[in-house]
């Protein structure tokens, strides 16, 4: 199979980082390696232009030759999760139903029916399963990571203020110590 035109490995870039920042969670549909990959050939987190992505694509394969057939596979299962949601009029933002769409699939399996037509819904009965997806990022988001450490933070201050009221500062009149005292 030829290799891409600069051109439509662009559009690939493009339509990956529309994704990335309108619907990451498109991104779950793989398995943290895939993703990883598909971050290290089209880095879909950066604004690239043709010749930078052009020579990109160069370095990659001479150092890692069969990255970009393997991120073309992967581009291929996120791109088919994007024409459905285009197909049936679901819009980018619409993060819920995206996320119903992709949950009940394994990313190691079914590949090939990756999507019915009608969208599961969720009954909100209690016992259902719940399904956790990772997405991994290219760079550490420092926002959240910096509100974890507030939060984590704080949490410790206040167990810390709670057992401080919990263990009396001075023994109460009658304790043992008073008793040994007289």
């Amino acid at each position: 199979m030829p290799a891409l035109t600069p051109q439509l490995q662009l559009r690939r870039h493009n339509l990956l980082q529309l994704l990335w920042l309108e619907a990451s969670t498109i991104f779950t549909i793989l398995t943290p390696k895939e993703q990883w990959e598909i971050h290290r050939c089209y880095r879909p987190s950066e604004h690239l232009t043709e010749t930078e992505l052009t020579e990109h694509l160069a370095e990659i394969r001479k150092t890692e030759p069969s990255l970009t057939n393997r991120a073309g596979k992967h581009f291929a299962l996120i791109d088919k999760v994007y024409r459905f949601l285009q197909e049936h009029e679901i819009p980018l933002s619409d993060h819920e139903t995206i996320s119903r769409i992709i949950t009940p699939l394994d990313p190691r399996r079914q590949r090939n029916q990756l999507i019915q037509p009608d969208i599961p819904r969720h009954s909100g009965t209690p016992g259902k399963y719940v399904f956790v997806r990772p997405l991994m990022r290219p760079e550490p988001d420092l926002k959240r990571l910096s509100r974890a450490l507030v939060a984590l933070v704080r949490e410790r201050e206040e167990k810390a203020k709670a057992e401080a009221t919990d263990s009396p500062s001075h023994l109460p009149p009658g304790s043992d110590d008073d008793a040994r005292a007289a």
